[in-house]
């Protein structure tokens, strides 16, 4: 008998014992109420929108799920913490624009993130608006939250900005080239 048998049998041992540690969450982050009011929409709505050219058209609420989700752990076994996730999804079909939001906890991550088709958006307070006031189209807004586009490309012409409200949702879509899209309630 090969005398490395045993030595090999008795390593792999505390291998499988630690292996079978089950995991413990140590803490669960609901999305507060504010939070939650941060999102105005409801599946199905329609939100009319015009381009600064004149061109009309509609984006349609195709998606708006709350769910739990769990810090990553780098080892099994390892404990973990719970969290709500709210995400909402908006898209139009001509011009083909996909606004994807995501709400998590300000106690976990202390931003807001969004992406308008590949660009990426955030602010970093849900409780102070950015600016007081916005007139659109005879119409004015209040306490608009700007979003900024984290990495603006000057070599194209793209998106850099999103103005949003807690009562009206997505508002304005601000681009490099003094262009926009607009709501057209």
């Amino acid at each position: 008998m090969c005398p490395y048998k045993h030595l090999f049998l008795f390593l792999l041992i505390p291998v499988f014992l630690f292996s079978c540690k089950k995991s413990v969450e140590t803490n669960r982050y609901p999305l507060t109420q504010a939070e939650l009011d941060f999102v105005p929409y409801q599946l199905g709505d329609t939100i009319g929108f015009i381009h600064s050219g004149g061109f009309e058209f509609d984006f349609q609420v195709v998606s708006l799920n709350t769910s739990w989700r769990k810090s990553e752990t780098g080892h099994p076994g390892e404990n973990y913490w719970s969290y709500e996730q709210m995400e909402l999804i908006i898209l139009s079909n001509e011009p083909e624009l996909i606004f994807n939001f995501i709400v998590t906890p300000q106690s976990v991550m202390p931003w807001l993130q969004c992406k308008l088709n590949n660009n990426y958006f955030s602010i970093y307070s849900i409780s102070q608006p950015t600016i007081d006031s916005l007139k659109i189209n005879n119409t004015i807004y209040r306490d608009i939250f700007i979003f900024t586009n984290q990495i603006v490309d000057t070599n194209i012409i793209t998106f850099d900005s999103l103005f949003y409200t807690k009562t009206n949702g997505l508002i304005k879509i601000g681009m490099n080239n003094e262009e926009a899209y607009y709501i057209n309630n």
